[in-house]
């Protein structure tokens, strides 16, 4: 070890007898110059863990609180108004007409014929529980193997998967662009039309979650994965069916800007689009078992009043003139009030949105992603207004939740916040008709 000389207190330079030069630049160093710096060296080498690790904290912290303070705010404003708990999961609160009907697949199966055959009523009428889709039925199965009653599971089931639906579009889809769109679109996924259904004893919200997972593994291109997605959301509920289609178009589009000739990107759309299409395939098996009809769901929609309908008459028909079916119901001129705002305001994010992305596209800066949800907001906006929208078409809008992702990143920011705080008002307004009994 080179010693200090005892009279300048200085270290000899190690390279100086090899460098004169850097040793005279080192022969001024002293003995406190040397601890001075090796301690600021030990100082930034504590300093360093201490910010990475204010670093992951924050990371942490953008991850976990604005998602459970926008679920928050969101339970607490769909129960605005009434002398409900915030942890209630009570029948009489949350069960509706249609949460009957999957009480009685997961009890008894499904059913499907004339109502005096099967001792429900009268003759010439057909009793059916098969326009309800057996995802939820399921799981409510599965509750009552642990003990929960099959109307509470139901309800239980809707409100986690609602939160892990918020969750992954905040992880996936929101938490990654910048605070002046994330936030805003935090917002409206909180309160997206229609989400008191979504914690209640209806399937959407596991349709909804089913979409934003196939969402997310066709944006990263894994597109067998995401057709395994869609067929599970293909089991939920009948609008799962469009994802389908919307498959096959966006790993076709996919493949073709990757620079895939045309027969090779079908080659590989087709597979996916066939796994995507098990869903609704495996729902048609089990009616074929249980009920000896394969098309039984197809019987009973038809039976109920879906047809083939002009989405933009359907539109204005709810909007403009108020008349679909429930809201022409004596007294309501309150639900046909709200539920025709509601729609508007969808049919504007959903439109607006997508010439956002068209306008884009025309400029040639969209990628997959962009197009690929387009068409799935898209169809899954029109399919209710294409085929049957008299009394159920609140609740389908709240599964568009879906692609929220998209309309936080493509919508005007100034459209973006106007529509969130729309929505905001729209669920103070319509979640009373619901606790009221007077949505169905």
């Amino acid at each position: 070890m080179a010693s200090r000389d005892p009279v300048t207190g200085t270290f000899p330079s190690p390279a100086g007898a090899r460098n004169p030069q850097r040793a005279r630049q080192n022969a001024g160093t002293t003995v406190d110059e040397v601890v001075t710096t090796a301690a600021g060296v030990r100082g930034a080498d504590r300093q360093r863990p201490q910010r990475s690790d204010v670093a992951r904290w924050r990371r942490l912290a953008w991850t976990f609180i604005p998602p459970c303070l926008a679920l928050i705010a969101g339970r607490i404003l769909v129960l605005w108004g009434t002398d409900a708990s915030f942890f209630s999961l009570e029948p009489a609160l949350w069960a509706r007409y249609d949460s009957g009907h999957y009480y009685n697949i997961a009890r008894d199966g499904y059913h499907f014929g004339d109502c005096a055959a099967l001792e429900m009523g009268e003759p010439g009428v057909l009793c059916q529980n098969t326009t309800w889709y057996p995802l939820l039925p399921w799981l409510m199965r599965l509750g009552g193997v642990v003990g929960i009653d099959y109307m509470r599971a139901a309800i239980l089931i809707s409100l986690v998967a609602w939160i892990a639906a918020v969750f992954l579009l905040w992880t996936w889809f929101l938490r990654a662009l910048p605070p002046g769109r994330s936030i805003p679109g935090l917002l409206l996924v909180a309160v997206f039309p229609g989400v008191v259904y979504q914690q209640a004893a209806f399937p959407l919200s596991l349709l909804a979650l089913g979409m934003v997972v196939w969402a997310h593994l066709m944006a990263t291109r894994r597109w067998m994965l995401g057709a395994v997605a869609a067929t599970v959301a293909g089991t939920a509920y009948p609008i799962g069916l469009m994802l389908v289609p919307t498959t096959l178009v966006w790993v076709g589009y996919a493949e073709r800007a990757s620079g895939s000739s045309l027969l090779v990107a079908l080659r590989r759309a087709v597979p996916p689009a066939l796994v995507a299409s098990a869903g609704t395939l495996l729902v048609f098996a089990i009616h074929q078992i249980e009920v000896q009809h394969w098309d039984a769901s197809l019987t009973a929609q038809r039976s109920g009043g879906s047809t083939v309908l002009n989405p933009v008459q359907s539109l204005w028909l709810v909007v403009v003139e108020r008349g679909a079916a429930i809201q022409q119901y004596p007294n309501n001129a309150s639900l046909a009030r709200w539920t025709a705002w509601q729609t508007a305001v969808v049919a504007v994010l959903v439109l607006t949105t997508a010439a956002s992305v068209g306008v884009a596209f025309l400029r040639r800066r969209v990628d997959h992603v962009d197009v690929g949800m387009t068409l799935g907001l898209l169809a899954v906006w029109l399919l209710p207004l294409a085929t049957f929208f008299d009394t159920g078409l609140y609740r389908r809008e709240a599964t568009l939740v879906a692609f929220a992702g998209l309309v936080a990143r493509r919508l005007p920011v100034p459209v973006l916040l106007v529509t969130s705080a729309a929505a905001l008002v729209l669920v103070v307004g319509i979640s009373p008709l619901f606790f009221d009994y007077v949505l169905i």
